[in-house]
């Protein structure tokens, strides 16, 4: 699958489309969390049947999530409540 059928996640300061594959995984490459141009990159995987997310350097994740959209749904709580910034998986128009 081609990555415009993955959820992008879209913040203030712009909204990213993952490259990859569920076989492989999805980077969320460079996420803006903060208007001083603060990122943050993280890796989404289906693990065996459930979702997991983990940031690149480890210092944030979650697992166990039933969809792909839970693991987001989590991913952006967690960015909310760490940096402040709100974030959304958005789907495109064309879904």
């Amino acid at each position: 699958m081609t990555s415009s059928v993955w959820p992008a996640l879209t913040t203030p300061w712009g909204t990213i489309t993952p490259t990859g594959t569920r076989a492989s995984g999805l980077t969320y490459a460079n996420i803006p969390v903060t208007p001083t141009g603060v990122t943050i990159t993280v890796m989404v995987y289906d693990d065996h049947g459930v979702w997991a997310w983990w940031s690149a350097d480890h210092t944030r994740g979650g697992s166990g999530f039933r969809s792909l959209d839970a693991a987001l749904t989590h991913l952006c709580q967690l960015l909310h409540q760490h940096f402040g910034t709100p974030c959304t998986p958005t789907r495109s128009s064309e879904f």
